[in-house]
């Protein structure tokens, strides 16, 4: 399922791609992409809103939103 998340925490690049690559490894996502500009992590994955919620978390930022396409 592909969902657009908003991120909150993401202060630079640095942030934005250490979120992209920690997304994409990890099992239940299959595709992300995420933009400092406009504070989204556009994500293909399996995982529930709470997982996640719950791995934004971990990398050290914040799901304020969570929309699924």
């Amino acid at each position: 399922m592909k969902k657009i998340v908003k991120v909150s925490g993401m202060m630079c690049a640095g942030c934005s791609g250490r979120l992209e690559r920690a997304l994409k490894a990890t099992a239940g996502i299959t595709a992300a992409e995420v933009s400092l500009a406009e504070n989204t992590a556009y994500v293909e994955t399996t995982l529930s809103d709470a997982e996640l919620c719950a791995r934004i978390a971990e990398i050290g930022f914040k799901a304020e939103e969570i929309i699924e396409k």
